[in-house]
Order: structure tokens, then C-alpha cells, then sequence
């Protein structure tokens, strides 16, 4: 819902050319592409040119979402293309995503991303245990100065040499610099939102137990509402929870690809990789919270954090939801590109 107001947007502003990569993978799915179409028909003065770039490693999935949105587009004689790219969000070329994604400049970019990317997050957990045990040492030897100092000065720097914040892991920190390159009006990020990229089994077993259960309540509950859906909700636990809390328990190092962070470390990444947050618009919250009800999940709510998008299942936090854009300086500059920035805000600013 929230990259398809974000696209939205795009329709009320004079844009000729829109396009659109969905890099959600596994977590793709065309409902939001079919609503977009439906809204771009009715824009005012006819529809943008239309293209979607959808990435995706089963090929009877590309084939089968192209097939559909050609057919509605059709339909609606909305002008659309769709680009197949077969692939996994790890596995991409990032020397030059224009070409891969068929990208043209001076195009209006929204690109969206569920789900995926906590799998750039890989790294070589015996180097990192060494570099903790290292940190952990000096914030041990530190800690008596520390104690002291604390007594004239509570809100000394010293305090943050036990918890020092992890540095953009490589894999990841290259392709936020492609994705700048394009240029993009919006970035969509939605992520798991939860600390199971721990080192310590006892740690990331903790925060599985705990957020877990929370998601497997909120799909009782769903259920529960909708008997039809059952069938549904097996395939869900068995063929992705299961396979993920496997992941995240079992295997170690380049292995473990289900490593979800929480949105302060996200946060940290995208800022340290030159991109600064949007706030999401006021619709798309309440539309969320309508969802949510729609669903039966009336325990469930929708928090504003920062102008991002936190849902939870009572004090536990499931997913996040965030919108990103490059810092200045490295925008294009085009009277259409600063549209877009300020359509796509908090409204009452």
C-alpha cells in the first residue's frame, strides 16, 4: 500500500514518463501494480507512459505477472511495459543498474523493496566476533573511567563504547550506491523489524521466540476471520516462516541470509550511504490502520516513528516501513524530479 501511494503521487504531478522497479522478489505480487493502473487511467489529462521492471528468480512468475498487467493496461489503454529481470536481489550486476533495469534518464524512478534487503546484509561472522571481542576489551578496560566520569558527566561518550554501531556490510553498501546513480524520486523499504542479526545463538533464539509468536498470533487471528484463507496460511508457515527461522537459528556466516535488523539500524544504513527519510503521507497511514481492521487484527496497530512506519502485534514489532531519497547534491535537478520531492510528504509540513 505505501509504495503504491507513493507511485501514486507521481500521477498528480505532470510527469510524462514514470518507472517503476519492484526488487521485491520472493515478496512480489501484482494487486499493487493492477490498483496503480487503475489510478493512472484517471489521472487528469491521461495516463504516463508506464514501466515496470520487476526482478524475480522463478520465470513462470514473470511470465504470468507480465501476461496480467499487459492484459489490464490493455484494457485501460494505459502505455505499459514490462521488464523481466530474472535474478535475486543478492546476485545482481551493480555495475550498471540502468542498463539491467532498462532505466531512460530524465524518467520519473520510484523503486520499491519488501522484504529483501536484510540478505545484502552478509558477513563473515568469525571476522566480526574478533572485531566485537576487540571492542569489548577496550570497553572493559574503559568501564572504571568510565564509572567515574559518570558521576560528573552522565552523558559522557564513553557510554557508547560498549554498543558500538556496525558499519554498512559491503554487499549492500554497493548497492545503495548504484540505486543512487539512478536518481530515484522514492525508495520503499519494508523489512522485518527485528534484532536477528546477533551473533550470540542465545541472543537471535530470544528474539525469534518472542517475534514469532507475536506473527503467528496475528495470522491466527487472520485465520480465524477468514476460514477460506487456511490453506493459505499453511503454505505461508511451512514454505516461509519455517525455511526463515531455520535460517536465522541454524546456519552461520555467508549461510545465513535472514539477518533482520530494526529500523534505528536501517536507518543508519541508508544515512551513512548518502539517502535521507521521507516521511510517509497521512493517507497511506490510515490506510494501513483500515487494513489492519479489515483483517481482523484489531490487536494489531500501526506506529509513526519519524515519519516511518512501525506494525505490531501488541508490544512487538513486525515490520518496518520507510521512504528514502538521495541527499542533495546528488539529485538530478530537473523541474520534475523537485516536483515529485515536495508531492511526496508529510502533508502538513
Amino acid at each position: 500500500d505505501y509504495l503504491y501511494h507513493a507511485c501514486n503521487l507521481l500521477t498528480q504531478v505532470d510527469l510524462q514518463v514514470v518507472h517503476i522497479v519492484d526488487l521485491s522478489c520472493s515478496a512480489a505480487h501484482p494487486w499493487q501494480w493492477l490498483k496503480l493502473l487503475d489510478d493512472f487511467h484517471g489521472r487528469p489529462g491521461g495516463a504516463p507512459e508506464l514501466y515496470l521492471t520487476v526482478l524475480h528468480d522463478d520465470n513462470d512468475f514473470l511470465a504470468d505477472m507480465q501476461s496480467l498487467l499487459s492484459k489490464k493496461a490493455e484494457s485501460l489503454g494505459v502505455s505499459f511495459h514490462f521488464i523481466s529481470v530474472i535474478g535475486r536481489l543478492e546476485t545482481l550486476d551493480f555495475s550498471n543498474l540502468r542498463s539491467t533495469f532498462q532505466i531512460k534518464f530524465g524518467v520519473a524512478v520510484a523503486i520499491s523493496c519488501a522484504l529483501q534487503m536484510h540478505r545484502l546484509l552478509l558477513v563473515d561472522d568469525n571476522l566480526s566476533s574478533t572485531s566485537i571481542a576487540q571492542l569489548q576489551k577496550m570497553a572493559n578496560f574503559t568501564q572504571p573511567k568510565q564509572m567515574a566520569s559518570s558521576v560528573c558527566s552522565p552523558a559522557s561518550t564513553l557510554n557508547y563504547l560498549q554498543t558500538p554501531s556496525p558499519r554498512t556490510p559491503k554487499l549492500l553498501a554497493r548497492l545503495l550506491s548504484a540505486i543512487r546513480a539512478l536518481k530515484p524520486n522514492i525508495m520503499l523499504i519494508m523489512e522485518q523489524d527485528a534484532d536477528h542479526n546477533t551473533l550470540l545463538f542465545c541472543d537471535r533464539f530470544n528474539e525469534v521466540l518472542n517475534y514469532y509468536a507475536a506473527l503467528f498470533d496475528c495470522f491466527h487471528v487472520v485465520a480465524a476471520a477468514n476460514p477460506g484463507r487456511t490453506d493459505e496460511r499453511l503454505r505461508v508457515e511451512r514454505m516461509i516462516l519455517r525455511e526463515e527461522i531455520k535460517n536465522i537459528l541454524v546456519c552461520e556466516g555467508v549461510h545465513r541470509h535472514e539477518r533482520h535488523e530494526r529500523l534505528d539500524q536501517w536507518a543508519m544504513h541508508m544515512e551513512e550511504s548518502g539517502f535521507h527519510n521521507v516521511q510517509l503521507s497521512f493517507s497511506a497511514i490510515r490506510e494501513g490502520k483500515e487494513n489492519l481492521l479489515s483483517f481482523g487484527l484489531k490487536n494489531c496497530q500501526n506506529k509513526e516513528d519519524r515519519g516511518c512506519l512501525l506494525l505490531c502485534r501488541g508490544y512487538t514489532n513486525l515490520y518496518s516501513i520507510s521512504a528514502w531519497r538521495q541527499n542533495r547534491g546528488s539529485s538530478s535537478g530537473s523541474r520534475e524530479h523537485m516536483l515529485v520531492q515536495r508531492q511526496i510528504i508529510w502533508p502538513f509540513q
